[in-house]
């Protein structure tokens, strides 16, 4: 991913990561308890399904936070694709409410795209957003 700076220098800010993987898989980076709490939220809220199981693991020097979940939200078919789309639509609704900018979504290994949230001093809170998914069939 390459950004190019078209603005100022900003002032520090933090990123985190949220990672949906393989099936069933969520996967948080650089979080703090409050993204915890609001993704754990907005999973319980947006996926029927349910959460399967939670942990935190370390890979090569970093704390993750995993959420396995019931179902196949990322290769779903019918009304579960729906209601994945919706779970990342909510997850960067509640994110903003929060103070989380959503800032790029990429695609890393060739699956599921990975999201990228940046907070920065006086981040404004901005949950009016609009989001159009295409499904080829």
């Amino acid at each position: 991913m390459f950004f190019k700076k078209v603005c100022p220098e900003r002032a520090p800010c933090r990123i985190t990561c949220v990672a949906p993987g393989a099936w069933d898989k969520l996967i948080l980076l650089y979080y703090d308890n409050d993204i915890r709490n609001t993704i754990t939220a907005c999973i319980e809220r947006y996926w029927s399904n349910g959460i399967q199981d939670e942990s935190d693991v370390e890979s090569l020097g970093q704390r993750l936070h995993k959420y396995k979940l019931f179902g196949n939200p990322w290769f779903a078919s019918d009304k579960e694709s729906t209601e994945a789309r919706n779970l990342l639509h909510k997850i960067i609704n509640k994110m903003s409410m929060i103070g989380w900018k959503f800032h790029a979504t990429v695609n890393i290994k060739g699956g599921t795209d990975t999201m990228f949230f940046m907070k920065t001093p006086h981040q404004v809170s901005n949950p009016l957003m609009f989001f159009l998914f295409l499904i080829f069939k």
